[in-house]
């Protein structure tokens, strides 16, 4: 997470911090504690000349007693080197005896003085420990000599501050860090969050503005995104204005449609009546009985458009009850007499579902009724005998009727739009059925599909929740 990466971030910085400031206090320790020892030595290697040179003045050159002696005088050892640079007397022979060290002067110490003769101090290693070593020249009795002073205790001095000062840091540095891990535990929720915030107000159901105050990147990031959204609610009713004005556009020259098919033999019998009755026609009576017969039948067909177009856009609210399917689906069949046509009804049980019933009844009219007027579209070619099979089963939790008939069938493109409303492929349909169809097994939580081929019949599944 974003309060991982931060929290990471902040405590890698904490311990660099740490480690760098760590190494700078080590390196400055030693740098100081290096300069102290460059003085000492400088200061006892200049004393230790002049005192030596004043003791080379009775021409005797010090032999080991001597520098034993002064060694104790100046808490350090001493060598003496001839001009070659081989040992000449030590404070410590014991250790040349044992070969811990060799009895030739440093080389690079041998060539810096008979170059310049000044005093060097060099860093040497005795074994494992390291030290540093002052160099001086001497001119005894004419002779020049040069005296070597090793600080080997001073060093051990430099680890026992070191090893004080890691002690005395150590307890500084956990709480350092433990603050440090605190601190950035805060400061990583405290970055994020404003993010947490608005990630929250983003993902909630309702989409509202986001309330932020603040001026900073957050801050903008909540006016862009309450921009975009206004954006959106305009674009929004725009759209919905633009589809609505599109619905009525294509229910009004649907309307236009259906209502100008009736209108025309309505026009022509009463332009026929007319002429029948201006020319005094004694059949006019009966010939007027007909017309308005055909009248009658014209004005029932746009009645009948007239309330499918009203049931259509006002189906009323679903009155929801148990009722079983396999009753309900049987009154449809005994109702309806089609004696060309076999209607059969396979089940397997007797489940019960929560719909209005009476919606429910229109819709499985509905598929019967195409059903039987798919079935006659064939018999008009074909001779056979028109089967209409529903079938009812339970699987899992829902109910599942097959309608299947061997009717003349649809094609792909038929079956894209089957369900829009105002699409119809009957010259007296109006193009509501299915859509309706659809929408009332929608509302009782159920779905609707179709199949077809050519000639091959059709099959329609209906599937609403099972009521346990």
């Amino acid at each position: 997470s974003l309060t991982g990466k931060i929290f990471l971030a902040f405590l890698a910085l904490a311990f660099t911090l740490v480690v760098s400031l760590s190494s700078y206090t080590v390196y400055t320790v030693i740098s100081q504690f290096a300069e102290r020892n460059r003085s000492a030595i400088s200061e006892k290697m200049k004393s230790l000349s002049h005192q030596l040179a004043a003791k080379g003045n009775s021409a005797l050159v010090p032999d080991d007693r001597v520098l034993r002696a002064l060694a104790e005088i100046y808490y350090s050892d001493l060598h003496l080197f001839d001009q070659s640079g081989y040992l000449v007397s030590s404070s410590e022979r014991e250790w040349f005896n044992r070969n811990l060290l060799a009895p030739r002067i440093n080389p690079f110490a041998l060539r810096s003085m008979q170059a310049q003769p000044e005093p060097i101090i060099l860093n040497e290693k005795l074994g494992d420990i390291a030290y540093q070593s002052g160099y001086c020249q001497l001119e005894i009795d004419g002779q020049t000599y040069y005296i070597n002073l090793p600080y080997y205790a001073r060093q051990l001095d430099l680890e026992q501050d070191l090893r004080q000062y890691a002690a005395s840091s150590l307890t500084a540095l956990l709480l350092f860090l433990i603050a440090a891990v605190l601190g950035a535990a805060f400061l990583a929720n405290r970055i994020t969050l404003p993010l947490v915030w608005l990630s929250r107000e983003i993902s909630r159901s309702s989409i509202e503005p986001l309330d932020y105050s603040a001026n900073d990147e957050i801050g903008m990031l909540a006016l862009a995104y309450n921009e975009k959204l206004e954006q959106l609610r305009h674009y929004g009713e725009e759209l919905a204005k633009k589809e609505r004005e599109s619905a009525w556009r294509d229910l009004a020259r649907q309307v236009a449609h259906e209502v100008k098919n009736p209108l025309t033999p309505i026009k022509l019998n009463a332009q026929f009546l007319q002429r029948q009755l201006a020319n005094n026609d004694p059949e006019s009576i009966e010939k007027t009985k007909n017309f308005l017969q055909g009248l009658i039948s014209q004005v029932d067909v746009l009645a009948q458009m007239a309330n499918e177009f009203s049931h259509f856009a006002n189906l009323p609210a679903p009155q929801v009850e148990m009722f079983s399917v396999l009753n309900c689906l049987e009154q449809c069949v005994d109702a309806l007499q089609w004696p060309e046509i076999n209607v059969t009804i396979e089940n397997q049980g007797d489940p019960f579902v929560s719909a209005d019933r009476n919606q429910m009844t229109r819709v499985f009219n509905n598929l019967l009724k195409n059903a039987a007027q798919a079935i006659a579209l064939r018999q008009l070619r074909d001779d056979q005998t028109g089967v209409i099979r529903v079938s009812l089963s339970v699987e899992r939790d829902h109910v599942v009727l097959r309608f299947k008939d061997n009717g003349i069938g649809m094609d792909e493109p038929t079956l894209q739009k089957l369900f829009t409303p105002n699409f119809t492929t009957k010259s007296d349909g109006s193009g509501l059925g299915l859509s309706m169809s659809k929408q009332i097994i929608e509302q009782a939580g159920g779905t609707i599909s179709a199949s077809s081929e050519p000639n091959q019949g059709a099959e329609f599944e209906v599937k609403l929740p099972v009521k346990q």
